[in-house]
């Protein structure tokens, strides 16, 4: 992963945060949490920086779906299967921008599960790419603490003993023994990104 790769998807998720007012904080906080998870699982510092811009462009398939159904508070069971759309979008932007990358095969699975019940593909354990696993359980936590519109905002220790019951479905389990490891880095780090202005925000990147 080169300098012009990171700035590419920094300019990627400014249009995102254009599109959707919430994507940038929440894109920051995923790619922050799935770094700390990738240290505390033994990833080392090259991965990381690839493992932190997957987290940073997770959600850019979602320029593909329309406005009005990202924004619904109330989703239909259409909506939920319409934004699960994303994953494969995202995976055609990154494989356009980033040709030879396994940026775009990581945004496409992750929201597959460990236990085959994810999507699109429903791939299972080692089927799914390891920052793929890394991610799911990073947007997990940080959809969990915010007030989403899927996902109603809980407590740090909730949502960790949240995925704690899920190690084995939804996540792998050695990656939610080292998010448990490095929780309080995971706390710390959710706090000060959601606690930053927007515009300061952007300067962060």
């Amino acid at each position: 992963m080169n300098r012009r790769d990171i700035v590419s998807g920094r300019i990627i998720v400014n249009i995102l945060d254009k599109a959707d007012p919430y994507g940038l904080v929440h894109s920051v906080a995923v790619a922050e949490i799935a770094s700390i998870i990738g240290k505390a699982g033994g990833v080392g510092k090259t991965g990381q920086s690839e493992l932190w811009l997957a987290g940073l462009l997770h959600d850019i398939g979602k320029l593909g779906v329309p406005a009005k159904v990202l924004n619904r508070r109330k989703p239909s069971a259409a909506d939920l299967k319409y934004m699960q759309k994303h994953v494969t979008i995202g995976r055609f932007i990154t494989d356009k921008l980033f040709s030879g990358s396994a940026l775009g095969r990581t945004i496409e699975a992750h929201h597959e599960c460990h236990d085959g019940t994810g999507y699109p593909h429903g791939l299972a354990g080692d089927e799914i790419p390891l920052d793929a696993r890394i991610l799911a359980i990073a947007d997990y936590y940080d959809a969990a603490r915010s007030a989403g519109w899927v996902l109603m905002h809980r407590g740090h220790e909730t949502v960790i003993e949240e995925i704690r019951a899920r190690s084995g479905t939804a996540f792998d389990p050695e990656l939610v023994k080292a998010a448990v490891s490095a929780s309080t880095d995971i706390q710390v780090v959710h706090k000060a990104v959601h606690a930053t202005k927007h515009e300061q925000l952007v300067k962060w990147l």
